[in-house]
């Protein structure tokens, strides 16, 4: 029989409320089973899990960030597998499981760099740090009145050659 993962002895964050003395069962990295730990664990097999103490922590499914333009000092925007790597190790030990990459205002060059790195992280697996999704593309189309933040020099309006080469990697 798989080892199947229990969580028990944390406080089980739901939707409504906070149940102390929680538990989850884990199935296929994902969670299959939610309630307190003598339920979850009753009537089971508990010697062929893998139980894990929660400590009184907190337990809670993982956060899926939309909009995350870096972490731990590395910006996506490099496009390097090393900032990448960083970047989602760092919001993986925070608690975020998945996220989109997103872009900023650059060059164009700069753009389709990012654009092939978060392809290529895409379809790797999660193994170090948070899965990606894809990209959540952010400029470098914005009037430049409404750039808010952004510097205004790499700010454009849309080219066809450009954005006809982004929306390649959509699918």
């Amino acid at each position: 029989m798989k080892s199947l993962p229990i969580i028990v002895r944390g406080n089980l964050v739901l939707p409504d409320r906070v149940l102390a003395g929680g538990a989850i069962r884990l199935e296929g990295g994902r969670i299959r089973e939610v309630g307190p730990a003598a339920e979850t664990a009753a009537d089971r097999d508990v010697g062929a899990a893998q139980v894990i103490d929660a400590g009184d922590g907190y337990i809670a499914p993982g956060f899926v960030d939309l909009h995350v333009h870096g972490g731990a000092g590395a910006d996506f925007m490099d496009g390097t597998d090393e900032a990448f790597q960083t970047a989602l190790a760092a919001h993986a030990r925070h608690g975020t499981t998945s996220m989109a990459v997103t872009t900023t205002v650059a060059r164009h060059d700069r753009i389709m760099t990012v654009l092939e790195t978060t392809h290529r992280f895409r379809e790797r697996p999660a193994e170090t740090g948070s899965r990606v999704l894809g990209a959540h593309f952010y400029g470098p189309y914005f009037r430049y009145e409404a750039r808010g933040a952004h510097p205004g020099g790499p700010i454009r309006p849309p080219v066809a050659e450009e954005y006809e080469q982004y929306l390649a990697y959509a699918d």
